[in-house]
Parts: structure tokens; C-alpha cells; sequence
């Protein structure tokens, strides 16, 4: 078709009847050459018929008429309206279109965002283009690979720009057929509005309905009400999203211009015509023609989107008109519907309940039917079961309406308030909404509106409808029953028994579903409602809820103060509690007794705290049980007030229909409570005899400065946040920018100067840890805390000065809560230290005493002549204690610490989205700031852990036991191995590799483990092989390869022995596996000495046999079993050998024991008069022979005898 065979036209006279028929809304098309292809492309010819212009739609425009009772669906045409095949004409009356509904010409792709015009330069730049091009050199074997990992980010960031591109082409294209089909369809929504049925008419539509169907229509009806209702949420939604999207969509394309002029000065900078061929030349080039492309496109797509504002706003209009009016209607005609089913159900019951009545009255009167008491009586308790039941199905039907409609409802006004959140943002208005929606929908009398505790249980339904169901099974053989002569007079009982039973068959099968869907509702409601209360809080906290401190907020103060002491409101307060008594007396006497009874018996109870300390500070009777009496003393003494608050609290929060002021009294006093709690257990702490001084010994002069100062914060910041509380919510609300940041601000000034003098007096904290920590990293902490309780608290008065009232309300609650979860941590950690002190107190006084004991045992034998071994062995064993001590504490400490700071990270993640935030920082490929903060924290903790895991155990665990020290090195090693594995297990977790991409590094490492690292890994798995088998163990003497010594450490590749010269051999772990060697105390530490004696020849034998026993026996370490013993075992060249052979308990006392052994052998040996025999020589000399066979003199050989 040719241009010019088309007139394009409008028929003004014929347009304006239209639109006084439809509605005020028109809609015009403006007419030229250049907008001809894009009306053929959305399908629209307009062609002249005589007088008249008709516009061809295409022919998804419309469907065909649907009718209903009370109307047509949504996007359907009447029977008026023609069909999609036939052309639409316009009425005859002319008018003239405004400069807002014509639409604009399309801006072609090579258009830009000045005006100027590109010729098609992007016309060859395509996402497939580019992924083809991206492929070619991805294949392409010419280019090195480290050029293809910088070209591939490159190409990926072009191909998603062009992504977008075609995203937003998309929306242009949507944007554009809106200014086509949004005015018919609003035009049709009008006329559809004004045929709706009247309220009467909608009820009179209810006599049209066939009782039997009442049931099905009821729930078919209420799914339509509930996507009414969804209709209308996003037709506000995209009310509210057009009217906000104006200005912004102004801003946009300002910045746009300056966008694509930036880009386009880049595409024509020199450093892209230089070496331009090159693959890296042609990518950047690509990605800015990709970026220009995608800059384009979002500028045609605003340009649509601002030319169809009004016919989409316009539209939006019509449906939110309209969609109310359907659900008003919908709501009309489902009440009449669930009424006249009631009806039904009430005449049925009547009806049934009446003809049953008359034939009970019959058989009653009737004195021949005395045996069938037991069946009249059965029939009356199923009738009234079955009243209860209809009455039971009517009130379930009626609450599963309601909770229906409220979940649609909560939803309706959720997503319309995340909407006008999302588009208006913040602001005073915004917070008002905010708290008007929290008051009105979010009362907690609201939130279970429905007594679930005066509804059956399912199971018991359930239950009920398996008893009817059986009867109904049994009643042949009921009739059975009865003989003859008495069935005639039965048989209208049993009848009557049998309706009934099906009567409750179908009610219970009813039953069930309603009562299952009932209760699910129910949930989602209360779901949706936290997601809301949550959502409404989350809000609040970025919200300025009031105007920047002035004049006129000063002035209006009294009157702040006057409404908030106002009498009626503390009228409100008492009477709410005197229900409260009324309604819970058991409760609120056991809360009013416990609070008297701890008044009461506070002098006993500071008594009692005062004798533990007395205990406490003697060593004889200091037991770790004396803490936890102390700390459970010191928490009686701090629960008075906190109790008292939460009683108040509790009264406030269980009024039916609270104002605002007590619904913020309520929220205030919640707070108070813990608060309360632990400012009250830290003063009582800090008592003379409480826990702080006696039990952690902290100074008493700072622990009095610090009651002092959290006395004068309890009985002014608590009370000051309660009050400022009460002005958050509803209408409330009007007095928080005066009266409730005059309370907030007041009450932060002074934590502020308290926090001053606790810091820096001469006995405050700051002093006490420069006294205990000279040079220490402690001062600098404290330094560091001084200033954040100093920073924060003025923080927070800045931010309540300029109208973050709730913010600053909710990060100082954070705030106080962050320093109880310290003061918690720090709690905890003296009283785990407390534990440890006590633990190594005594095991050092047992050490001692087990000293004493040998030394009382040997108390004949010379100390300084000890082995220096012995000696050397003591003094490790004092200095060991001491490094367990060090070890246990920097342990707890550090543990505390990391504990401390992730519970804080929890809390605070609660208010301020910091795993959001932490999860969005990337470092590294997948590695976020999150997984590396995490990753830190493992190895840290697993390092301090594996290295000070040693003390640990042996303070707490093993040294109270009878393990040996060899036992006790393996399970500490073993422990270390352990928490190894579970800290690099952890760290792969976090950093969330997949071993399946390292199945190369496997078969690497299996062909290195047989190779270079066999050594390596044999003497590992030997290692650990030793540490379970215990072949040798710590502290054993063995000898290998002639050394002996004392096996002072196993690690994982080696074992340490140190010889008695004190030199340490380092043998591998596969030569104790493989080859042979001594171990000298391996099933016992019982040693044998034998000490050779040689007598001279003539002395006599048995005596010096009976004096070597009588040394042995005498001797102190000398065991007597086995019995020493002394034999005669050869004649030797000089002398008569002697052996003794006696049994020592210890190698720590062989050496000593032998040279004691030597030194009284001589010398009763010398008394006896035996001699100890040397080796002798005799030498005998005989004169010269002639050598008859030589002819010469020739010396005889010297004979040697020895003796």
C-alpha cells in the first residue's frame, strides 16, 4: 500500500461524543509521514470511509463480551462493543487534540539525545554479533590466552549493555502501543463502571442463585474478590509509579545527554585510533558503541514513557475506579450469599431438629417403650450434637469470610504502602502514613481477631466423624437389637438416629476442610502481619520524623509536656492495670509477692553476700561454688525494679483498645525492663563484698565510682526513654519532635558526663587499667571505649537534633544493648578465669604437697648430690603450670572476645543490614568482604585455639586425673590435629570450593606423594601411628642406636630424645615404627640395678654376699619387692665377682641410688676387712740357652702369669 492512497484524518465531532459517552478521557494520534510506520507496526491502518476515519486494530485488541450476574470481567467488551474484526469508528464531532495526547514521533536508533542524528551507526551492532565475535576469538588459536582473559571481561560487559538495550527497546515498544490501546481501554472501563449494578440490584442477583449450589458460589465469589483486590493493588501501584516516575524521568534524560556526549568524546579519543586493528582496540570499541547503543535506547524508552504518562495515568485511574466499585459490589453480594446460607443451614437445622423433637416426645410418653431408654437417650445427644454442629459449621463459615477479607485486606494496604514507599521515599509525610498504618492495622487486639480457643480441634472433628461413621456401619446389627415385639415402636428412633448420623457424616466432611483452611489463613495473617510490623519498623528507622530543632520546637515543649502528663492518660495507665488485677489475678499477685518478698529479705540477702565473700577470701574454704552463690545473690538483688517494670509493661500491652500514649508507654517500658536488669546486676556487682572485688578482684575505689554513675543513669535515662518512647506512635507522633527529643536529648547529655567522670576521674576505669597494665594493649582498649560511650551518645543527640528521632531512639537502645552484651562477655569471662585460678591453686598445692611427701621419704639422703636431671625435671614441671596458666587465659580471653564481637555483629544486624552489606563488597573473584572477615575469624580463632589448646586441657581436664603425661601429650595432640581439620573443613566451607575443580591437584600429589614426599608422609602417618598405639610416650627413657634418653616431644614428623649429656636426638617417626629399640619404662617405671663388686682372692664370699643384701635393704629407695639380691658369679683373672641385683621404682633415682650403693659397699666392706681386688701382674724372668739349631744365643720368651 502506498503512502498516499492513506488520508490520514479525525473526525472531531465524532471523537468528542465518544469521549462524553466514555468518560473525559480522549485519546488522539498525531498525524504525518514520519509516524506512519510506527502505526503500521502496532498494528493500527487508519483508513478513510467516506466521512468518516476508521482506525483497524489489530486483533488482540478486544475480546469478545462476557456477561455475569453483576458484570463482565475485566478486558472484555460489552455486547455493544464491536468485535476485533470490524473497524472502530470514531464519532463525527471534531476536537482539537492538546499538545499531551499526541503522540510523538518515534526516535529511531540512530538518533541521539540532542537531536542530532547518527546515521545508522549502530545499526550493525548487535548482541549476536558481538557473541559470534566473542566466540571467534575465544576459538581462535592466533591469540595468546593471556589476551583472550582481558578480552573477555570486555566482551561480557558489551554483551550485557546490549542486553539492556534490548530490555529497554522492549519497553519503548510497550510504552508506545500504550498510547494506542490505553484510551480505548479506559473509555471502555468507564462505560463497564457506569453499567455496574446498584447495591440493590447486586443483592437482588442473590434470589437468582440455586440453593444447592450457595456453597460453591460463596467460595467462587471470594476468589474473585480476592483477584479484585490484587487488580486494584496494581492499578495503585501503577498510579502512584506514573505520577512519581515525572520528574525523575525529566533528571534522567538530562543526564543522558551528558552520558552519551561523554561516550561518544571517548569513541573519538586518539588513544582509540592508535594500532585500531588490534583486539583489544576493536573491544573497547565495541563496548562503547555498546554502552552508546543502551544509552539510546533508555533515552527513546523515557521519551515513550513520558509521551503515554497520561493515558497510562488516566487508565490507572479507570481501573482503580473501577476495581473498587467490582470489590463493593463483590463484598455486597458475598454477605447476602453467606446470610442466606446461614438461613439455610438454620431453617434445615430447625426443620430437623423440630420432626426429631416430636417423635422423642412420642416415645416418651409412650410407657410400653421403657426398653428403649438407652436409644431415646442416644437420639437426643445426636440431635443436640447435631445443633452444635450446624451452629459450629455457620460460625466457621462467617470467621473463614473474615479472615479471607483481612488477609486481603493487610495485603492490599502492604503492597500499596511498599509502593508508595518505593516512589515517594521519606519524609514527614511518609512517616505519618507509617504511623497511621501501624496504629490502625497493626493494634494488637487486631491480630487474632478470631478465638481460636473456643474452636474445636481438627483432630477432634476428625475424631468425631470416625465415631458417626462406624455408627452408621453398625446400625443393621442395631437393629438386630430389638425383637419383634418391640421394633414397631423402635423403628421411627432408629430411623430418626440413622438422618442424624448422616446429617453429622456431612457436616464433619464439611467441617474439616473449612476448620484446616481457617487455621491457615489465620497463619498467613499473623505471618504477613510480622512481615509488615517489620517492614513498617524498617521504614521508620530512615525516616526524619521531625523538623530540625528551632524556635517553634522550643516553644511548643510545654505544650508537649502538658499532653504528655496529661491526667487522662495516667487515668488510662491505672485503669488498664486494675483490669489487669481483675482479669490475671494469680499472675499479677505472684509478680506483686516476689517483688515484696526480695524487699523484704534484702538485708538477709546482702548478709549472705557478705559471709560468701568472708568464705571466699580464706584459702581453706574458697570453693568455685561460692561464685555462683554470689552471682545468684547479686541477680536477687538486682530483680526488684526490672520485675516492677515488667509487670508495668505487661499491663500496658494487654489493653484491648490502647491510645497511642499508652501503646508507646508499652513499647518504652519493654525496653526498660533489660535495661533495668542490667544496671541493677552491674551496681550490685559492684557492692563491697559482691562479686567484682572479692571474687574478681577488681579496685574497690572503681567499682564505687561506677555504682555511683549507673545509679544516676538508671533514675534518669530509663524513665527519659520511656517517656520519649510514648510519643511514637499515631497520632502521638505530633509530640516527638518536642517533648520526646527534649526527654532524648536530656538524657544523653548526661550519659555523656557520667561516662566523662567513670573515664577519666583518678579512680576511674581508665586509671585502674593503667595501674593493673602498665605497658599493656588493655589501656589502649579502654582508651578506645572511653571514646565510642563519649562519640556515640553525641551521635545520637545530632541525630535526634535534626529529626532522626527514630533512629536515634533505636540505635541508642542498640547502643545500651551492645554494652551489656560487652559487660555479659566480660561477665563470662571472670567467671570462667575464676574457675582456671581455683583449678591451678590446687593443683600447684598438691604439687607441693606431693614435693613435701618424697622429701619427708628420702628426708637420710643428701638433696645436693641429686641428679641434675631431677632437679632440671622440677623445675620444668613449676614453670609448665605457669605457661597453662598463660595459656588458659589468653585462650578464654580471646574466645570471649570473638564471642562478644559476633553476638554485637548479630544484634546490630537486626537494625542496620550488615551481612547485606558485607555480602555486596567483592574482593576477589566469588570472595566477598563478608567470606574474608569470615575466613579471618576462622584462622584466627583456630590458630589461638591450637596454640593455647595445650593448657586448656591439662587445667580442666587432665591433670585432675590419673593420666599420665605421655597419655596426656597424645590426647592434646590429637586435639590439636582435630581442631585443625575442623578449622581448614570450615574455611573450605566459607570459601565455598568445589574439590571437583582440584581433582588435577590429586592426581599431582599422588604422583609426588611417590616420589618426593614419601619420606614426608610415611613419617607423618608414623607419627600418628605412635601418638595411638603409644609404643613410646612422652617422658619414656628408651635407647636407639645406642643413645639413651628421655622422649621429650612426638611431633608429626619427628621424635625428640634428650640424652643425659642434655643433647637432643632427633629421630624420624619411621624408625621408632620399623626398627627395634629399648624403651626402658614402657609397661612400668620399675628399674633394675646390678652393681659388680670384685672381692680378692681369699675373702670370705658369704659375708661379703650378706653385706652387698644388708646395703641394699638399707637403702631408702631400694624396693623391697622384688627382694634385692646378691650372688657369687665366677672366679675372675683378679678377682672374686660379685653381683648385686636390686629393683628402684624410677629412673629419676637410679644414678643417685647407685652411687649411694658403691659408697656404703666400700666402706662396709673396709670395716669387714674384704678387700675389693684390682687388676695384678706377675712377671717372671728366665736365663739365655744356646740354640743348638741356630749356633747362636737366643732369648727365652718372658712368661707372663697373671694373677
Amino acid at each position: 500500500m502506498e503512502t498516499g492512497d492513506l488520508m490520514l484524518k479525525f473526525d472531531r465531532e465524532n471523537l468528542r461524543r465518544s469521549l462524553h459517552v466514555g468518560g473525559r478521557l480522549g485519546w488522539f494520534v498525531f498525524l504525518g509521514a514520519f509516524v506512519l510506520p510506527d502505526l503500521v507496526g502496532s498494528g493500527q491502518v487508519v483508513v478513510q470511509q467516506g466521512s468518516q476515519v476508521t482506525p483497524v486494530l489489530p486483533t488482540n485488541q478486544f475480546s469478545p463480551a462476557v456477561v455475569n450476574p453483576v458484570e463482565p470481567s475485566i478486558g472484555t467488551q460489552s455486547q455493544g462493543t464491536a468485535a476485533s474484526a470490524q473497524p472502530v469508528a470514531t464519532s463525527s464531532t471534531p476536537t482539537q487534540p492538546g499538545p499531551a495526547q499526541q503522540v510523538p514521533p518515534a526516535i529511531s536508533s540512530s538518533s541521539n539525545a540532542d537531536g542530532s542524528t547518527d546515521a545508522n551507526q549502530f545499526s550493525d551492532l548487535t548482541r549476536d554479533a558481538i557473541e559470534k565475535d566473542w566466540a571467534s576469538i575465544e576459538s581462535s588459536t592466533g591469540i595468546e590466552d593471556a589476551v583472550k582473559e582481558v578480552l573477555r571481561p570486555i566482551y561480557r560487559q558489551a554483551i550485557e549493555k546490549l542486553k539492556q538495550a534490548e530490555v529497554a527497546r522492549k519497553q519503548e515498544a510497550d510504552y508506545r502501543n500504550a498510547i494506542i490501546s490505553a484510551p480505548p481501554e479506559t473509555i471502555d472501563l468507564t462505560r463497564r463502571y457506569e453499567e455496574l449494578l446498584t447495591p440493590e440490584a447486586v443483592a437482588a442477583v442473590d434470589a437468582q442463585i440455586d440453593a444447592k449450589d450457595l456453597q460453591k458460589t460463596i467460595s467462587k465469589r471470594q476468589e474473585e474478590l480476592s483477584e479484585h483486590r490484587d487488580q486494584l493493588s496494581k492499578a495503585v501501584a501503577e498510579l502512584v509509579r506514573v505520577q512519581a516516575r515525572r520528574d525523575e524521568i525529566t533528571v534522567r534524560v538530562a543526564n543522558l545527554k551528558t552520558e552519551l556526549g561523554e561516550s561518544r568524546a571517548e569513541l573519538a579519543s586518539p588513544a582509540l585510533v592508535e594500532d585500531a586493528a588490534s583486539p583489544k582496540r576493536i573491544a573497547d570499541r565495541n563496548l562503547l558503541k555498546s554502552v552508546q547503543a543502551l544509552l539510546i535506547a533508555e533515552n527513546q524508552m523515557l521519551e515513550a514513557e513520558k509521551a503515554s504518562q497520561d493515558e497510562r495515568e488516566q487508565l490507572a485511574i479507570a481501573k482503580q475506579r473501577f476495581f473498587k466499585r467490582k470489590i463493593s459490589d463483590e463484598e455486597i453480594l458475598v454477605a447476602q450469599l453467606q446470610k442466606r446460607w446461614s438461613e439455610n443451614k438454620s431453617q434445615e437445622s430447625i426443620e430437623l431438629t423440630t420432626s426429631i423433637g416430636a417423635v422423642l416426645q412420642e416415645a416418651r410418653s409412650d410407657a410400653e417403650n421403657g426398653s428403649l431408654g438407652s436409644l431415646i437417650d442416644e437420639v437426643g445427644t445426636l440431635l443436640k450434637e447435631y445443633t452444635d454442629a450446624v451452629a459450629l459449621s455457620k460460625s466457621i463459615s462467617a470467621a473463614e469470610t473474615a479472615a479471607k477479607q483481612r488477609l486481603d485486606y493487610l495485603e492490599q494496604e502492604y503492597s500499596h504502602l511498599q509502593t508508595q514507599v518505593e516512589m515517594r521515599g521519606g519524609g514527614r509525610a511518609m512517616a505519618q502514613v507509617l504511623f497511621d498504618l501501624q496504629t490502625q492495622l497493626l493494634n494488637p487486639a487486631d491480630d487474632k481477631t478470631i478465638d481460636f480457643g473456643a474452636l474445636p480441634k481438627l483432630d477432634d472433628i476428625r475424631i468425631s466423624n470416625l465415631v458417626v461413621e462406624r455408627k452408621i456401619r453398625a446400625h443393621l446389627e442395631r437393629e438386630k437389637q430389638y425383637p419383634a415385639d418391640v421394633l414397631p415402636a423402635a423403628i421411627p428412633l432408629l430411623e430418626a438416629r440413622l438422618e442424624l448420623l448422616q446429617k453429622l457424616n456431612k457436616e464433619y466432611t464439611d467441617l474439616l476442610p473449612s476448620l484446616s483452611a481457617l487455621g491457615v489463613s489465620n497463619e498467613l495473617f499473623l505471618q504477613r502481619v510480622d512481615e509488615v510490623r517489620a517492614y513498617i519498623t524498617e521504614q521508620l528507622f530512615w525516616i526524619r520524623s521531625a523538623l530540625p530543632v528551632n524556635l517553634a520546637t522550643v516553644r511548643d515543649i510545654p505544650e508537649g509536656m502538658s499532653w504528655l502528663f496529661n491526667t487522662e492518660h495516667w487515668k488510662e495507665f491505672a485503669n488498664n492495670l486494675f483490669t489487669l488485677f481483675v482479669l490475671s489475678p494469680v499472675q499479677c499477685l505472684f509478680l506483686l509477692f516476689a517483688v515484696i518478698g526480695l524487699c523484704v529479705t534484702r538485708p538477709w540477702i546482702i548478709t549472705a553476700l557478705t559471709r560468701v565473700g568472708v568464705a571466699t577470701k580464706r584459702v581453706s574454704t574458697d570453693r568455685y561454688v561460692l561464685t555462683w552463690q554470689a552471682f545468684g545473690l547479686t541477680l536477687l538483688l538486682a530483680l526488684p525494679i526490672p520485675l516492677v517494670l515488667l509487670f508495668l509493661a505487661w499491663g500496658t500491652q494487654q489493653a484491648a483498645e490502647p491510645s497511642a500514649w499508652l501503646r508507646g508507654m508499652g513499647s518504652g517500658l519493654s525496653n526498660a525492663v533489660w535495661v533495668a536488669l542490667v544496671l541493677e546486676f552491674a551496681g550490685a556487682a559492684s557492692r563491697p563484698c559482691g562479686l567484682g572485688i572479692v571474687h574478681f578482684n577488681a579496685r574497690p575505689s572503681t567499682l564505687r565510682l561506677l555504682r555511683k554513675v549507673l545509679f544516676r543513669i538508671g533514675i534518669v535515662y530509663v524513665p527519659a526513654q520511656v517517656l520519649a518512647a510514648s510519643t511514637l506512635y499515631g497520632e502521638a507522633s505530633e509530640y516527638s519532635g518536642t517533648v520526646g527529643r527534649f526527654f532524648f536529648v536530656a538524657a544523653h547529655v548526661l550519659v555523656i558526663l557520667l561516662m566523662v567522670r567513670m573515664f577519666k576521674s583518678s579512680q576511674g576505669l581508665l586509671a585502674a587499667s593503667a595501674e593493673r597494665n602498665s605497658k599493656g594493649r588493655r589501656i589502649k582498649l579502654q582508651y578506645i571505649l572511653f571514646a565510642v560511650t563519649v562519640a556515640v551518645p553525641t551521635a545520637l543527640i545530632v541525630l535526634a537534633w535534626q529529626g532522626y528521632l527514630i533512629t536515634a531512639i533505636e540505635l541508642s537502645l542498640n547502643f545500651v544493648a551492645t554494652l551489656a552484651v560487652m559487660s555479659l562477655g566480660e561477665l563470662a569471662y571472670w567467671m570462667t578465669l575464676r574457675w582456671f585460678a581455683l583449678k591451678k591453686r590446687q593443683l600447684a598445692l598438691a604439687k607441693r604437697l606431693e614435693n613435701w611427701r618424697k622429701r619427708k621419704a628420702v628426708v637420710n639422703a643428701r638433696e645436693s648430690e641429686g641428679e641434675l636431671l631431677v632437679q632440671k625435671a622440677e623445675l620444668e614441671q613449676e614453670l609448665d603450670l605457669e605457661v597453662i596458666g598463660e595459656q588458659t587465659r589468653r585462650m578464654m580471653q580471646f574466645l570471649y572476645t570473638i564471642a562478644t564481637v559476633v553476638a554485637i555483629f548479630g544484634l546490630w544486624s537486626g537494625t542496620i543490614p550488615l551481612i547485606a552489606v558485607l555480602e555486596a563488597v567483592q574482593i576477589v573473584g566469588g570472595l566477598t568482604l563478608l567470606g574474608l572477615t569470615q575466613t579471618i575469624v576462622i584462622l584466627a580463632v583456630m590458630t589461638i585455639a591450637v596454640k593455647n589448646l595445650p593448657g586448656v586441657l591439662e587445667l580442666a581436664v587432665l591433670r585432675t586425673t590419673s593420666v599420665e603425661s605421655g597419655t596426656r601429650y597424645a590426647i592434646v595432640t590429637l586435639c590439636r590435629y582435630t581442631l585443625m581439620a575442623i578449622g581448614f573443613a570450615a574455611l573450605a566451607r566459607v570459601l565455598e570450593i568445589d574439590w571437583s575443580k582440584y581433582a588435577w591437584i590429586a592426581a599431582a600429589l599422588s604422583v609426588g606423594l611417590g616420589f618426593g614426599m614419601q619420606e614426608v608422609v610415611t613419617n607423618f602417618v608414623c607419627g600418628i601411628i605412635l601418638l595411638f598405639e603409644r609404643p613410646v610416650r612422652v617422658g619414656d627413657v628408651v635407647t636407639v642406636d645406642g643413645t639413651t634418653g628421655t622422649v621429650t616431644r612426638i611431633r608429626m614428623r619427628a621424635t625428640t630424645i634428650t640424652n643425659w649429656d642434655r643433647q637432643e636426638l632427633v629421630v624420624p617417626n619411621k624408625t621408632l615404627i620399623t626398627n627395634t629399640f629399648l624403651n626402658w619404662t614402657l609397661s612400668g617405671t620399675i628399674s633394675r640395678i646390678v652393681v659388680n663388686v670384685g672381692a680378692a682372692y681369699g675373702s670370705d664370699t658369704d659375708l661379703a654376699r650378706h653385706i652387698l643384701v644388708s646395703v641394699a635393704q638399707d637403702h631408702p629407695v631400694v624396693m623391697d619387692e622384688p627382694k634385692p639380691l646378691a650372688t657369687f658369679e665366677e672366679f675372675a683373672d683378679s678377682y672374686l665377682n660379685l653381683v648385686l641385683r636390686a629393683y628402684v621404682p624410677d629412673l629419676d633415682s637410679r644414678l643417685k641410688t647407685i652411687t649411694e650403693l658403691h659408697t656404703e659397699i666400700d666402706r662396709r666392706f673396709a670395716e669387714a676387712g674384704i678387700e675389693i681386688a684390682f687388676p695384678q701382674q706377675d712377671v717372671h724372668l728366665k736365663s739365655s740357652v744356646s740354640c743348638p739349631q741356630c749356633g747362636e744365643n737366643a732369648a727365652v720368651s718372658l712368661v707372663d702369669e697373671a694373677r
